[in-house]
């Protein structure tokens, strides 16, 4: 009975079913020690047979005491067994809560954080505030063609310049008599002009002569 209260409530059938049995045998019982005292006495003694009575009961309720207390020491024996298991779990146990706490702190933490970022952020005043409307312009801001146009003007002129002074200086041919005279310290014999026009045939050129 012990073990199946352990296990189970006082409605479950297999604890009913023992406590039936426990009356029927607690019925037995005194039967059988009303019959063993009256056999056993000639001359019926109601307080002799009392006295029997209470000690046969006494000797069945320690035999069942005993019983109850071999089933209470596996009960015993059974928990301690389970005790033994309990140092690994608890280890395992403490360490789950001791994540959980430290998960739970900085949970706290962050949410702390994030609620002073939010009143730090819809106290804060703007130092920016619009001081004219804005005009939406009528033509296009870029590009500028016409100013496009003069500075490319103005550049090409500078690069051609530039580039006919460069020209001119690099030049290393010589540009008149004198200028060869000059460098060349001699006198000049003969000189070879330059035609300017079309090409004359060698028959235009005997008509001319003749």
């Amino acid at each position: 009975m012990a073990s199946a209260r352990e296990k189970y409530t006082e409605k479950h059938p297999e604890v009913q079913r023992l406590a039936s049995e426990i009356e029927k045998v607690k019925a037995n019982l005194a039967g059988a020690v009303a019959n063993v005292v009256g056999s056993q006495v000639s001359t019926p003694n109601p307080m002799r047979q009392g006295l029997l009575l209470r000690v046969v009961e006494a000797e069945a309720a320690v035999t069942a005491a005993r019983a109850q207390q071999e089933a209470m020491g596996l009960l015993i024996a059974r928990e301690e067994a389970k005790l033994e298991q309990l140092p690994a779990k608890e280890l395992s146990l403490a360490r789950v809560v001791r994540e959980f706490e430290l998960a739970q702190q900085i949970y706290v933490m962050l949410r702390t954080r994030y609620e002073e970022a939010s009143i730090a952020e819809e106290t804060q005043v703007s130092d920016v505030f619009p001081l004219d409307i804005a005009i939406t312009p009528e033509k296009p801001v870029k590009p500028r063609k016409v100013l496009n146009t003069a500075i490319a003007m103005v550049l090409g002129v500078f690069v051609g310049v530039g580039a006919a002074f460069v020209a001119e200086f690099s030049d290393p041919s010589f540009k008149s008599i004198e200028e060869l005279e000059r460098i060349l310290g001699l006198p000049t014999l003969a000189a070879v002009p330059v035609h300017v026009g079309a090409p004359v045939s060698s028959s235009e050129r005997r008509k001319r002569q003749a």
